[in-house]
Parts: C-alpha cells; sequence; structure tokens
C-alpha cells in the first residue's frame, strides 16, 4: 500500500484529491478503520483537515465511528476534531451511554455544559436515561437531602 500511494503520488495524483462527495483518500482510510493507511497518508503528506459534503473532518468520521486506533493516529498528528453540532453528538453518546465517546468528545475539546436544541448537557442526558451507574451510586448515597 505505502508502495502504490508513494507512486500514485509521484505521478502527480493528489494525496487530498476527493470525490464528488469531497471525500478525500483520509477520509475513507478513517471510514474503514484503516490505522495504517491513515499513518502512511500522513507520511506522504495528506491533510487530516479536509471537510467533506457533510463538513466532517476525518478525526469526525473516526470518532463517530469508534476507529480508536485512527484516533490515536490523528491525535498524534493534532488533527482537531471540528464537527458540525459537537454538542448534539455528545448529548446523542451521553444519552444512550456511550461513556467512551463521551470521554474523547470531551477530550477533544467539546463544552460538556452547552446544551443539545433542547438546551440539555450531557450530563443531564446521562442522568435522564440513567445510564450512568456511577452517578446513579453518588445520588443514592448522598446524606442530608
Amino acid at each position: 500500500m505505502h508502495h502504490d500511494g508513494a507512486l500514485m503520488w509521484s505521478q502527480g495524483v493528489g494525496l487530498d484529491q476527493t470525490d464528488y462527495d469531497g471525500r478525500s483518500a483520509m477520509h475513507f482510510a478513517c471510514s474503514w478503520g484503516r490505522f495504517k493507511m491513515v499513518e502512511c497518508l500522513l507520511k506522504l503528506g495528506a491533510s487530516h483537515s479536509l471537510k467533506d459534503r457533510w463538513h466532517q473532518t476525518p478525526l469526525a468520521i473516526a470518532v463517530k465511528a469508534k476507529h480508536q486506533m485512527v484516533i490515536t493516529v490523528l491525535a498524534a498528528h493534532e488533527a482537531k476534531l471540528d464537527m458540525v453540532s459537537p454538542e448534539l453528538v455528545l448529548c446523542t453518546a451521553a444519552g444512550v451511554g456511550d461513556l467512551t465517546l463521551v470521554k474523547q468528545l470531551i477530550d477533544f475539546g467539546v463544552q460538556p455544559n452547552v446544551g443539545d436544541y433542547d438546551r440539555r448537557c450531557a450530563l443531564v442526558q446521562l442522568s435522564l436515561f440513567s445510564r450512568l451507574f456511577s452517578l446513579t451510586i453518588i445520588i443514592c448515597n448522598i446524606q442530608n437531602l
């Protein structure tokens, strides 16, 4: 793969060339979870910040798809989580109890106190849907209510 990519690049094929939806090779590698391909593309100079037709960066795609190795590689290259409505994604993740995604989004700078379209923040979502076991334990053990 590395040799094919290098050969294409040397023959003038742009690493950041996109399809009709604005998706580059980096977008596809991230959506498929191909962290070795992501590493190769980055070494060859491909951009990790291009946005597709839906305004998604490769990192946003990897985060939504939960491709942990890809996320790690992109984070090491200082990729930014530039996504549309990150607070909605955070609240949705909290609402279904996806604590891994909640943590990743917060680690990438999504503000946990920003609400969704109903102005419910992630903590409210977690408590509404009773998905956070430790929250339940804390609340049940509070004395002197």
